[in-house]
Formats: C-alpha cells, structure tokens, sequence
C-alpha cells in the first residue's frame, strides 16, 4: 500500500492512504450534508501526530493532507529518500494552499456582540475525552520513547548555547554606560541577529512528526506565546517608565520613556533610535504566528496574535522596580522555556528548529540579564527565591483578561504539556544560572549600572548631573500607539485603557523642558558625561571651561564656560578666534542638540541659522505616530 502510494502525485497518494486505510464516516454539519467523507479517528492506531492530522473533511482541505500523507508514509515503512522526495513534491502545494482564502482564521460572535477568534475548525469531528484517555494509554511506550528524546534535545540545545554568548549578551549593558538616554546611538550591532529565517517557507506539519506533545498542545503554545509577545510596543513604554526613576540603564535597554521621547524631538526635531530589547521583542509574535501557521495539522485553524499581557507603566517607586524587574524575568524565562520546549519537539534540524532559534536566542539572552540585575543588585542570591519572587510578583498590577480572548475546544493544558514546560523553564534557568556564577559580583553591578534604592538617592543623582526625574505618563500616550491602537486596546479591555486618557497637557510639557534645561543643561558634570567632553587644565572654583574637540575639523573644539551667577557661554573656537558663541540660556533646544552631536565644524552653519523652539503642537505631532491631543492649560 505504501508504495502504490508514493508512486502517486502528492495530493493524490494522500488521499488515496486515507481511502485504504481509514473507513469512511459522515461528516456532521453542513459538510456532511453534502456528501462528504471524513476520516475516522478510531481506524487506524497512529501517533498521535498524524492521528490528530485526520480530524478534517477531505474535501474542504485536500491539499492540507499532502503533509499528513508523507507523515503517514513515514511512519508505516517508507524509505527516508521516498519520504523526502514527497515531501518535495509537496512543498510547492502546501505553501499555495496555506495561502488560500479557504484557509482564514474562524471567527464567532458571542451573545454581548464580541467577536473571538476560533482555534479549531468549527464542525470538524474530533476526539471524545474518553477515546483520547484510551488511545494514551495504548501508546504509553511510544509516548515514553518520545519524551526522553525531548530530554535529550533540551540537552543538546542548552549546550550550544555558551558562556561565551551569555557574556556577549550581559556585555551589552556596559556598551550603553557612555550613551545619554535622550541621546543614545543607534545600537544596530547590539541586536542579536537571526539567520536561517528564509527555512520557513519549507516548514509543515511534517516538523512535528517525533513530537511527545499532541498537536492541541502544540497549538496552545504557540497561540498562547504570540499573544505574549504581541504587545512588546504596549510593555516596552511600560518598563522603561517604571524602572527610569530607580535603574536607567536598565530603563534604556528595555524602551524610551514618554519624557524621553519629547527631549529627543525637542533637541533633534525628531526622535530617535528604538532601544535594543524593543527591537528584538517586535519581531517575536509576527515569526511565531507565521510559523504556528505553516506547521499546523489539519483539523485545526489559521490563528492570528491578538495580544494578552500588556502591563501599564507605574509610578517609579522601588517597590514597582523591583516588581517590575521579576515580572521581566518571568516573562524572559516563560518564553525562553516555550521555544525550547517548541524545538525540541520539533525534528533535530527541520526548518521549524532552525527557525525558532533566533527567537529562543533572544529570550534567553534577555534572561540573563534580568536575572544579573535580581541577583546582584537587588540581592536575591538563591535562584529558588528568584523563582518565587519572578512568581510572587506576577501578581502585581495584573491587567483584566482581555473581552476577545480565543475560544480553544478545550480550555485546560495537557499534564504532559505542563511538565514539558516546567522541566523547560528550570533547564532554562539552571543554564542561566551556571553562567551567573562565574560572574564578579561587584563587576557585575558596575555594568548593570546604578540603582537607586530611596528618593533620596535618585535626588543626589539629579544634582549630580548624572540622572534626571521621570514624570509619569499613562500608556494612553506611550509614542509607539497610535490612535485607532488605543481606540482598539479601549474596546479588548475597557478596564485597563481608555481614550480619553490620550492627551498631554501644555503645563506638562513646559515642566518637562524646563527641569531639563535647569537640572541637566546647567550642571557642568551633565556636559562631562557627553561624548569627549573634558575639563580645561587649571579650570575650578567659579569659573568652569568645557571643551570638546571636533574630529572631523582638527583644531577646532566645542567651548561651554560655566560661571556662577552669570550666564553660561557657549561657542566654536579654532585657536585664538570665534566662529561661533552665544549662551545657553539664549539657545533653542534644536541649536543645542545639533552642538552635543557636532563632528566638524559644518555646526556652525546649522547654529548660525538659529533654528527656533519647536512649539508644544509640534512636538506633539513629531514624538509620536498619530497627532497627540494637546490640552492647552499654561
């Protein structure tokens, strides 16, 4: 049978190993009414991935069987060259009918009106829980071969993964300590970058034929992983508000806050660079989605992210840092853990495996640093009490389950799924941990950056020169949103978001550019942090010189002379003569911006054109992608 089979087309011996092997059995529902033959679940003892495979009308998705047929020839004594000629064949076929209009996501209404996404194919037969009970236990040694397979691949897959590449990743928190947050750089080099992404056009159902898991579970991963990583624009803004106050290296690496953003357009004329774990994360749920949906089995529905865990920015004490800081791990870990445990069930590799490793990279990555910064700064040394606090802290600040959320046939997890996933989590993490304790402890802390714990501190920081106060504003405005986001988050969870809440008010921003001004522009340490700015040999007491030489125009340099109780000058010099000076108190922000970032002397021109103040409307329409409300209340 199986070689008649593969002598056929791909379509074609599909549905002919159907037609031998399984008996044929009414359809319910409108299919069934017209003629059509579903496979029977009880017919034939397969695994459970391809037994899963033949839960849905031939007719309403023939190309959908190719994939299961080459599994099915795999599994009953087909050579691996007749395998993989098949599959070839096939490939073209899938990848045109995965893109056909038959193939959208389900959709039902409920009775309050709210529309939800479907996991399933809506009148599709499927298993009783009884007749799966059955079939589990009969498959107990099969089922048993394939979970130590998957330890074996966790195994493998960790090991590749060395100190070497969890030390490029920590590191990069020391590349950001001389970048201002207002002014950072772009950081393009500091982002992990993928390969093997064009392998998922020959991804398919076939990736999955060694997995332990059934394919219901495979599916509530990944729907449940892209919903996760969906609203990395929403939680980006969130964290780097909360965090700003007590850890901004940390708040940089993660996002830009609100105040940030209105800097960098006030001193640029348009905002600047994403940070680096937002670039990374933006990615996660479009890749996911795209692969969930050329790996899926017949029988089971396109999906779509939706989003399930946005988190709102909080006032920044140090309760809602540290808070903030297990929350991160959590997530870090939770998804680092899911895509382990996505590849190791996948075929050793298959493009599904090859695929899926830039993003477990990069969560793993990321949890190396959160869990340094829960270490050591924050103290908690035990990894079992990180545990238990990135757990404990969950709880906090929890948003309300979105009104939209998927209606899956079966709500709960399978108990093989959830202990994949917790011996996946803790892998995860006792790789991570190995890594943290060959680490200097104070070293450590020194590139994680400051911390500072009370209001105390964070208020010496400021007049220090080397911080700034981050003023709280709601997610409502977070730049990265536009309108119709908001009008979108409003209507998923009305309790969380509203908006009436986007609009920024005139006074808010005046306070904005006046704290700068006074608190950073006038302190001389400010001017020291920036890029080759130095102290004039001899220059103390009343009266301060900075200079900054121009490397593109030898022997010119920058000057900002500081004198208490008088204005502060600031001009271009080459030699003994002035190309340029004014002061600071008389300068726009926009000349301001164009001296920090000067190279050569081409500065001059752009400062001689005395660009003037943005005003508060034109800020608002340049900071974010849709025009803000101002409410003018000077």
């Amino acid at each position: 049978m199986v070689a008649g089979t593969l002598a056929l087309g791909p379509a074609a011996q599909a549905q002919r190993a159907i037609e031998l092997a399984l008996p044929a059995t009414p359809v319910a529902g409108a299919a069934g009414a017209a003629g059509a033959v579903a496979p029977s679940m009880g017919a034939l003892r397969l695994p459970a991935p391809v037994a899963a495979a033949t839960v849905a009308p031939v007719r309403r998705a023939r190309m959908d069987w190719v994939a299961g047929g080459v599994i099915r020839a795999f599994w009953t004594g087909a050579s691996e060259s007749e395998v993989a000629a098949a599959e070839r064949e096939a490939a073209p076929a899938r990848r045109a009918d995965l893109a056909a209009p038959k193939l959208e996501q389900h959709l039902v209404v409920d009775e309050s009106g709210i529309e939800h996404q479907v996991s399933h194919v809506p009148g599709a037969p499927h298993e009783s829980l009884a007749r799966a009970a059955i079939r589990t236990l009969r498959e107990l040694p099969e089922k048993a071969r394939r979970i130590r397979r998957f330890g074996r691949r966790v195994d493998e897959i960790l090991r590749a993964v060395t100190d070497g590449d969890l030390a490029w990743s920590f590191n990069r928190l020391e590349a950001m300590s001389s970048q201002e947050g207002i002014l950072r750089s772009n950081n393009s080099d500091l982002v992990n970058k993928w390969t093997d992404g064009e392998r998922l056009k020959d991804a398919g159902p076939q990736d999955f034929a060694e997995s332990s898991l059934e394919p219901a579970s495979l599916m509530k991963m990944f729907k449940g992983t892209m919903d996760m990583e969906e609203p990395t624009l929403q939680y980006q803004y969130a964290f780097a508000q909360s965090l700003h106050n007590r850890m901004p290296r940390m708040s940089h690496f993660l996002g830009i806050t609100f105040q940030e953003r209105l800097l960098q357009v006030a001193l640029k004329g348009k905002p600047a660079y994403t940070s680096i774990w937002a670039r990374e994360e933006v990615r996660h749920g479009p890749i996911l989605e795209k692969v969930y949906n050329q790996t899926r089995f017949p029988g089971f529905a396109k999906l779509t992210q939706s989003g399930e865990a946005p988190r709102l920015p909080r006032e920044g004490t140090d309760y809602a840092a540290r808070s903030g800081m297990s929350n991160r791990a959590l997530a870090e870990v939770g998804a680092a853990g899911a895509y382990l445990m996505l590849k190791a069930n996948a075929k050793t590799g298959s493009p599904t495996d090859k695929v899926l490793e830039g993003v477990f990279r990069d969560e793993i990555y990321h949890h190396v640093i959160m869990s340094a910064v829960n270490r050591f700064t924050l103290g908690h040394e035990s990894r079992l009490k990180r545990l238990w606090l990135i757990f404990r802290h969950n709880l906090d600040y929890r948003p309300h389950h979105p009104n939209d959320y998927v209606r899956h046939r079966r709500r709960g997890f399978s108990p093989l799924m959830m202990l994949e996933y917790g011996w996946a989590i803790n892998e995860v993490d006792r790789r991570v941990n190995r890594f943290l304790d060959t680490l200097d402890p104070g070293e450590a802390r020194r590139i994680i950056g400051p911390y500072y714990k009370t209001e105390a501190e964070v208020q010496a920081a400021v007049d220090r020169g080397e911080h700034s106060w981050t003023k709280l504003f709601p997610m409502e405005v977070n730049p990265a949103l536009s309108k119709a986001d908001v009008e979108r988050l409003e209507k998923r969870m009305p309790r969380n978001f509203s908006l009436e809440r986007r609009a920024v008010k005139a006074s808010d921003i005046r306070a904005v550019l006046d704290s700068y001004r006074k608190t950073s522009l006038m302190n001389p340490e400010y001017w020291l942090r920036k890029k080759g700015f130095r102290k004039e040999p001899g220059s103390s007491g009343r009266r301060i010189d900075l200079i900054r030489d121009l490397p593109g125009s030898p022997g010119v340099r920058l000057v900002v002379t500081f004198e208490r109780g008088r204005r502060t000058w600031v001009g271009v010099t080459e030699g003994w003569k002035t190309l340029w000076w004014s002061t600071l108190e008389e300068m726009s922000l926009l000349q301001l911006g164009a001296l920090m970032d000067a190279e050569s002397v081409a500065v001059v021109d752009r400062l001689k054109a005395a660009p003037p103040e943005l005003s508060y409307r034109e800020l608002l329409d340049r900071v974010a992608r849709d025009p803000i409300p101002l409410i003018e209340d000077r």
